[in-house]
């Protein structure tokens, strides 16, 4: 219980590019979060290392599967006021060093990538999706 009353949003770019690296590893290997891939609507961006990240993984401090299943479990299952995970606070945070795609032809290029990549994993990209990127 004590681990879902620390919930962290993150205080800088190095610990969003962290969890974004750990997301792509935790995504490999845990079923339970591939299960989400098209319930998430805000995408992260990084072209440095080519890779995508969900706001609600990559918002909150020392993220990876384990915890965030146990985040995940714990909203639903505890009589709670408010989210535990709540992705309006997860953007708040993360326009600090993230700004939505803009130029169309870029945006359609980064959605094509994002459809690859949720494909593998057997899903598709939530209907109301946006891609983020450093700015």
């Amino acid at each position: 219980m004590t681990e879902v009353k620390q919930v962290e949003l993150v205080d800088n770019y190095q610990e969003v590019r962290d969890n974004i690296m750990q997301f792509s590893r935790d995504l490999e290997k845990d079923p339970y979060l591939r299960k989400f891939l098209s319930l998430y609507r805000n995408w992260y961006y990084l072209p440095q290392l080519d890779m995508f990240g969900p706001g609600m993984f990559i918002g909150y401090k020392n993220m990876n599967s384990d915890r965030y299943g146990l985040l995940q479990r714990a909203g639903r299952e505890l009589q709670v006021t408010g989210r535990i995970l709540d992705s309006r606070k997860v953007g708040r945070v993360l326009c600090r060093w993230f700004k939505a795609v803009e130029e169309e032809e870029y945006r359609w290029e980064l959605y094509r990538r994002l459809v690859a990549f949720l494909k593998v994993n057997g899903k598709t990209p939530n209907k109301r999706c946006k891609i983020f990127l450093p700015g």
